[in-house]
């Protein structure tokens, strides 16, 4: 059983899926399974996930569109892993993003949630724009999602124990915000 599994919705994701799961594949930490949904695409996104060959890569197709929260909600019932970690599909993870979350989980069981910021990067993979969220105090956390979402999806891990024991799942029909929701 690995310890962590990497949830990654794709639709559509061709041009960039393939760097998406280099990214999971060349991390420092490898007790990992990348979870991987396809939900029906009509570009070549299958094809690129099909030409990677690593055992830790589990690939569902879904038979019809089902959304993005729904299959986060699939990836979380096929995750074998302690700790969940979310990666959309034209994301790029550091080398050693998993490591460090990894690690502040273990060392902190008082923490059930870790995130943190970003770089937006152009079709060059140029850094446009660096996103850092000094949000460190769950209080302070707490308070700032009641005005907007503060927990960049694909820099967050969390502990499944921790959303199974409260029910926590991603709901539909929010108009794109079910990722915001969740986290409240």
């Amino acid at each position: 059983m690995p310890k962590v599994s990497v949830i990654m919705p794709s639709y559509n994701k061709e041009k960039y899926i393939g760097k998406a799961m280099e990214s999971i594949i060349r991390q420092t930490y490898s007790d990992w399974e990348l979870i991987i949904i396809d939900d029906c695409s009509s570009d070549n996104s299958v094809k690129v996930i099909h030409s990677f060959q690593d055992k830790r890569i589990r690939f569902y197709e879904n038979i019809c569109n089902i959304g993005i929260a729904e299959n986060r909600n699939r990836g979380i019932e096929l995750a074998n892993g302690k700790y969940i970690a979310l990666l959309d599909a034209d994301d790029i993870s550091l080398p050693r993003r998993l490591e460090k979350e990894v690690d502040y989980l273990e060392q902190h069981p008082e923490i059930d949630v870790v995130f943190g910021g970003f770089n937006e990067i152009d079709d060059q993979d140029m850094v446009r724009e660096t996103y850092f969220s000094p949000l460190r105090n769950p209080k302070y956390i707490r308070a700032n999602l009641m005005i907007m979402d503060v927990i960049p999806n694909s820099s967050c891990m969390y502990r499944k124990s921790f959303i199974n024991q409260y029910k926590i799942r991603y709901r539909d029909g929010y108009l794109g915000m079910d990722d915001y929701l969740f986290w409240i």
